[in-house]
């Protein structure tokens, strides 16, 4: 075997003995564009790994399969992990050409390298991800746009929270990935969790209404205009206790 990535295809990287990662290795390389040589691949994988606990781990009844995909992912990270480690040589992570035809590639590398990592871009992955290779079919072309534009928004593990439970703040109606990290997770609890996702009850919806524009309030609200939404110190602290 050779000391360098640069010269081996992924799934040929990998021993004959280390069958269960040669397996997803196979899945992987048919979801996601690889790039020759598979540069990178231990740290995407790593962060792929990532992903999918951050979405099993919110999940309130994991099914097998979800546990499954867990434990697989977290297997193959491990593998190219040790095979990284093991070679003498390291190749660049990415040449000229491939940064142009990879790009969710590209933007996977780029955010493995962040040490902490977007909530929101987390679960979009994870979900992203269990499904592509649950169902054995390739990533969507808009993932790496919707993936870009997560990250541009910055959003924070409460904001995730009001999304899910279904208040979405005025400043992000328009942006289509939100929509898009909306119906993965709830595909995501139907598929991976073996029950239907609750529907945001009158509680839930006020509860994320009140953390959204707390965490997003708009400019007027910032600069101290007040405006007939607006409620008093003891009117919020009632509505919080009734919250619980």
């Amino acid at each position: 075997m050779s000391s360098s990535f640069e010269s081996f295809d992924l799934l040929l990287a990998i021993p004959p003995q280390e069958k269960a990662a040669r397996a997803l290795a196979g899945v992987v390389v048919s979801v996601l564009p690889v790039p020759r040589g598979g540069a990178g691949a231990a740290a995407v994988m790593r962060l792929l790994a990532t992903c999918v606990k951050y979405t099993v781990d919110r999940l309130v009844k994991p099914t097998d399969r979800a546990r499954q995909l867990q434990a697989s992912c977290t297997e193959l990270a491990r593998c190219l992990t040790e095979l990284e480690q093991a070679a003498a040589v390291q190749r660049p992570l990415l040449i000229a050409s491939e940064s142009t035809s990879h790009p969710l590639w590209r933007r996977l590398l780029k955010l493995a390298e962040v040490k902490t990592a977007s909530p929101a871009a987390l679960l979009f992955m994870g979900c992203a991800c269990m499904f592509a290779i649950h169902t054995n079919q390739p990533l969507p072309s808009t993932t790496s746009s919707h993936l870009r534009d997560l990250l541009r928004l910055e959003l924070s593990t409460e904001d995730v929270e009001c999304i899910l439970l279904g208040y979405t703040p005025d400043t992000f109606l328009t942006e289509t990935s939100i929509s898009r990290l909306t119906r993965l997770w709830r595909d995501a609890v139907r598929t991976f969790s073996g029950t239907e996702p609750p529907t945001p009850d009158f509680s839930d919806r006020v509860r994320g209404q009140l953390l959204g524009t707390a965490l997003n309030p708009t400019a007027a609200h910032s600069a101290g205009a007040l405006d007939h939404r607006q409620v008093t110190g003891r009117q919020l602290t009632e509505v919080c206790q009734m919250m619980g």
